[in-house]
């Protein structure tokens, strides 16, 4: 459906922009979790590709963090 919406709105050629955040796993506060000692192992990834132009996404993909932003940016160009 994401894909149908882009074709039909987005110019031919339009600059992608790309970028990721991580997500915390647990409701527990940074503060919490400094103080009891215990240590952030992973975060999930969200990575979004968005049209400059038109601001449309154009992909998403969610993955185990933290790591590099080309890991995920041939599965979010394709």
């Amino acid at each position: 459906m994401l894909v149908e919406i882009v074709k039909k709105f987005a110019p031919a050629e339009e600059e992608v922009a790309i970028d990721s955040t991580g997500l915390e796993t647990t409701s527990a506060s940074v503060h919490f979790r400094a103080r009891s000692g215990s240590k952030r192992k992973k975060v999930l990834k969200l990575s979004v590709c968005v049209l400059v132009g038109s601001l449309l996404p154009a992909g998403m993909v969610l993955s185990w963090g933290p790591g590099n932003d080309k890991c995920e940016a041939m599965e979010l160009m394709g």
